[in-house]
């Protein structure tokens, strides 16, 4: 693999004085650039004196922008928006053959790019989404100073939601998160590269290592302690000073303007044209508010912290930073199970103790400063960020086990594989696939083996099954009660339950969650699995015998939806 180039920066600072963001013509069926094009004029428009989207004219997005009709116009607009100009210049898109595809038959060399810019005075280059054009073309011109890629030549971009017509990249969330909590003097160019190592960071996190190694990159700039809360249509993150508006996907689309802090939090900000107001207030573990003066529900998305010890997981502990920067815990659980989250609090750090077979360890958890790390037991502490969950899918889709994992060195892993039935959990060692970033060992427990191979695969024998291992991008919430009721007495089971919010993932929204039903015969121990419709929390079940005989649980299933640029980066 080649060395790692994202982040190089030079001793000169940049000062982005224009903006241009070109986007490429994308072939697959599922087009995230356009949105994604949005979203950078949106966060850079503030930080620069113009910014300009150049688009496929068949392409067009939300916000606006010049069409180009093919390379060569394409070209000569780049060429005049940049002449004599210092810039930062934002490539999305997908590659083809070392070149950014303009055209259903048109590639734009990084040859051909850095010629473009090559009038320019100072250029930042940045590469997002399926390419890595960035990274060539910055070795073909000097006045470019600066590159940046979203992903390694060679890497396949993600992009989320699968399927929605909001889709974007996901690294690029990632980077305007980040921009948008800069200060608000930060030229365009400045921001990028001050949040660049970062939102690389949380890429390797939530790809599970497959955008780089994980044992490549680590993040070296101070954390920012933020706290996230959503309604119905947004997810308002907010630091001391600054913060951010997200979509209903998680994009983020607008700045917090104007925020005064006192025994409330207000501010403003601009979607889609109309200006909306919102007044913010802590209200012990919940958090009461309006929008437009129209009182509203609002809850904390908190981080979740895996509690491991001596490879095993034992369980999670659910922490936010409040509107007014204090640290709380919300709930922990334990094998699936919400508990009270009774915690001692001392200089920032949270200690519970959580129950372990037949006993108990303390847990010591340090947060509140954007770190996150923990220590059970007699074990070292880690940083909780490196634990990662993956799922086991056979062939026909379904998720068939989870491996949790905790880097042991920078190439070693221990951890567990947990299947999806059952109470079973096998210990498992690995090693990282250095290519692809996975973890590549094995499983084994009274004779039952799942093997996770390179090129992100698995296989089990017992029961004989195989196929893909996708990282976790969101962590499923709690199903803190389930409710079995056969009392109408026709042989119908009524099952309900009630989801723990405050273990929902801060990049979740209710809407994407759907739920299983598991009936369990006690006697024989055979389990059926019933999906629930979307959005609903109930389901009717008839067993065909006696109610009586049967157990119910309930799982949250989620389909992660996050998919792969056809073309390869480079």
């Amino acid at each position: 693999m080649a060395a790692l180039s994202i982040g190089l920066v030079s001793a000169m600072a940049v000062v982005a004085e224009v903006v241009v963001i070109v986007q490429g013509y994308q072939r697959q069926a599922e087009l995230y650039a356009s949105n994604t094009v949005d979203a950078y004029i949106k966060a850079l428009g503030p930080r620069a004196s113009s910014v300009t989207a150049l688009r496929p004219s068949s392409q067009p997005g939300w916000e606006g922008g010049t069409p180009y009709q093919a390379k060569t116009d394409l070209v000569e607009r780049l060429t005049s928006l940049t002449r004599g100009q210092k810039a930062t210049v934002v490539i999305v898109g997908d590659a083809e053959d070392g070149g950014l595809i303009v055209g259903p038959a048109e590639t734009l060399s990084p040859s051909e790019l850095a010629s473009a810019l090559s009038a320019g005075q100072d250029v930042t280059l940045l590469s997002a989404g399926c390419n890595a054009v960035a990274l060539d073309a910055g070795k073909d011109a000097a006045i470019i100073t600066n590159t940046h890629s979203g992903v390694e030549r060679g890497q396949a971009a993600h992009t989320w939601p699968q399927g929605n017509r909001g889709q974007y990249d996901l690294f690029s969330r990632y980077l305007l998160e980040g921009v948008y909590l800069q200060p608000s003097g930060v030229d365009a160019g400045e921001a990028l590269t001050a949040s660049l190592m970062r939102a690389s960071a949380r890429i390797i996190s939530q790809t599970g290592g497959n955008q780089f190694p994980i044992n490549l990159l680590t993040d070296p700039s101070p954390p920012v302690a933020t706290s996230t809360v959503v309604n119905r249509e947004y997810a308002f993150t907010l630091a001391a000073s600054a913060g951010y508006v997200s979509n209903e996907l998680g994009m983020p689309i607008a700045a917090v303007e104007s925020m005064s802090r006192g025994e409330t939090i207000s501010f403003s900000f601009t979607d889609r044209g109309r200006t909306r107001q919102v007044r913010l207030s802590d209200a012990g573990d919940d958090v009461s508010g309006s929008v437009d003066g129209r009182a509203e529900r609002f809850e904390y998305r908190p981080d979740r912290i895996d509690l491991v010890a001596g490879g095993q997981h034992i369980g999670e502990a659910f922490v936010v930073t409040t509107l007014f920067g204090d640290a709380r815990m919300l709930a922990y659980s334990v094998d699936g199970k919400s508990l009270s989250p009774a915690h001692d609090v001392t200089n920032g750090q949270f200690t519970v103790t959580v129950p372990v077979g037949g006993g108990s360890v303390d847990a010591r958890i340090s947060y509140g400063s954007g770190d996150l790390t923990a220590a059970v037991g007699s074990d070292a502490s880690y940083d909780a960020s490196q634990v990662l969950r993956y799922g086991l899918y056979d062939e026909s889709g379904v998720r068939v086990a989870t491996a949790i994992v905790l880097p042991l060195t920078s190439l070693k892993r221990v951890g567990e594989v947990r299947p999806a039935v059952g109470s079973i959990r096998l210990p498992l060692e690995a090693e990282v696939d250095e290519e692809g970033g996975g973890p590549v060992g094995t499983a084994t427990l009274v004779g039952t083996t799942y093997s996770l191979a390179k090129g992100n695969t698995w296989s089990s024998n017992r029961p004989a099954a195989k196929g893909v291992v996708q990282p976790d991008y969101l962590a499923l919430p709690v199903i803190s009660k389930v409710y079995a009721d056969a009392t109408s007495g026709d042989g119908e089971v009524a099952v309900s339950w009630e989801v723990n919010s405050a273990t929902m993932s801060n990049g979740l929204l209710m809407g994407d969650l759907r739920f299983q039903v598991v009936r369990t015969e006690r006697f024989t121990g055979d389990r059926a699995v019933f999906a629930v419709p979307a959005g609903r929390r109930q389901y009717a079940d008839r067993p065909g015998a006696d109610p009586s005989g049967f157990d119910y649980g309930v799982r949250a299933v989620l389909d992660h939806r996050v998919t792969t640029c056809e073309e390869r980066a480079v």
